[in-house]
């Protein structure tokens, strides 16, 4: 019996396949095109929508990062050791004089301490000292003619300079006035004078400080002042955590002793515009040790 010849054929020809669902997949010379089903385009979407989802959850957390460090910086007082030393700023008098008022600052254990002064002698201790964020604010109190008057300082800090205002009730009622301090000496900077004893008499030393971070730097003066014959300098400099170690070369090491003489060690804790501690010397290959107390010029 012949075979029935159906007018179409029920095989794909050899370069194209049934795919899945009604969707047909091509042959190439390179392969396989790809053809999108209703299952595999919602794959599709499905993988985008993630990737966008992945992206905007990424760009969340790293902006909530961002805050949460910035509040962190913000609640963190910086370091009390970049407000320490002394500053002055200008300030005009009621009558119309111009005074150069001097403020100290210094640590003590967590703390910062410290005094103002409008003339040397008239120190008066600062109160509610505050410094955090590179805020700084502080009160005075002094007696005044119709009872205490209160000064409150608040100033933004900025390298070597202090902005902000002062408020005060001198003349019975608050006023504020621009502040504006610039610091003259950082940490244990400024010149420094002490006396001691030697052979019976009375030595006074004057050391110039400077400080760069935990490095002292400086010399002793010499007997005709700064840039005479016998100024010496100061070695090994270190002030760390309130407390300064330096060496100083013997003063008459070159005439009695020798050029090889050992120096000098002063070791001491500093406080505001007091340093005390110890000198720690030779005299005839015998360790001396003295006490140390040494003050800052204004």
């Amino acid at each position: 019996m012949p075979a029935h010849r159906f007018p179409f054929s029920i095989h794909p020809p050899p370069n194209r396949v049934v795919g899945q669902a009604s969707c047909l997949s091509e042959r190439t010379q390179t392969g396989w095109k790809r053809c999108l089903t209703p299952e595999s385009s919602s794959r599709f979407l499905d993988s985008i929508l993630a990737t966008i989802f992945r992206k905007i959850l990424l760009s969340l957390l790293f902006v909530f990062s961002a805050a949460i460090s910035g509040l962190r910086a913000a609640e963190n007082p910086l370091p009390l050791a970049i407000i320490e030393g002394v500053w002055r700023w200008d300030f005009t008098m009621p009558d119309g004089t111009t005074v150069t008022p001097r403020l100290m600052l210094h640590r003590s254990g967590d703390a910062l301490r410290g005094t103002t002064s409008f003339r040397p002698g008239s120190a008066t201790a600062i109160t509610n000292v505050a410094f955090s964020g590179g805020l700084l604010r502080f009160q005075v109190t002094r007696p005044g003619p119709n009872g205490e008057v209160i000064t409150t300082y608040t100033g933004r800090q900025s390298g070597t300079n202090l902005t902000g205002m002062i408020e005060s009730n001198w003349a019975g009622e608050k006023q504020n006035y621009d502040w504006m301090a610039r610091q003259v000496h950082a940490g244990v900077g400024g010149t420094w004078r002490w006396t001691t004893k030697v052979a019976g008499r009375d030595l006074e030393t004057r050391v110039v400080l400077q400080q760069e971070g935990e490095r002292v730097t400086g010399f002793a003066l010499g007997r005709g002042g700064r840039g005479s014959r016998d100024t010496r300098a100061i070695t090994n400099g270190l002030f760390k955590n309130g407390e300064i170690n330096f060496e100083l070369p013997s003063f008459q090491s070159s005439r009695s002793r020798g050029a090889n003489a050992p120096p000098v060690r002063y070791r001491g804790a500093q406080r505001g515009d007091l340093i005390q501690g110890t000198i720690i010397s030779m005299t005839s290959n015998v360790e001396r040790i003295t006490p140390w107390e040494a003050q800052r010029d204004e």
